[in-house]
């Protein structure tokens, strides 16, 4: 009767971390921090921005940049968690447009330690 009860409960865990896992990687949002003449921001690229562009990539942003001329994305920033924790991410602000003109770099952007919302 244990080992029953044993396996039900493992092949739940098993189902869960597979449910969880094609859910964050649905959500998946890279961020890149974008440097002009002026200031920098971080902006997040979602899967949908990605396919417009061919890639979630440095060098596709910056490919982007120069055929199209601008480029609308989520700017995003650091706030702290709806779940009353005290603790920050970051997260999408507004969607903006980028005039590549100015664009003199795009780098990868890590947002660890604090970890990134997926923009909706």
């Amino acid at each position: 009767m244990h080992i029953r009860n044993f396996t039900r409960w493992f092949a739940g865990i098993l189902l869960m971390g597979v449910f969880m896992s094609a859910a964050i990687a649905e959500e998946k949002t890279a961020l890149f921090k974008v440097v002009s003449d002026k200031d920098e921001i971080t902006i997040g690229l979602g899967s949908g921005d990605a396919a417009q562009i061919g890639g979630n990539d440095a060098t596709h942003i910056m490919q982007a940049f120069k055929s199209k001329g601008e480029l609308t994305v989520w700017l995003y920033a650091i706030r702290y968690k709806k779940d009353d924790s005290g603790n920050r991410e970051w997260a999408p602000l507004k969607r903006i447009s980028i005039n590549g003109h100015n664009v003199q770099r795009v780098e990868p952007f890590n947002p660890a330690p604090l970890g990134a919302v997926a923009a909706q």
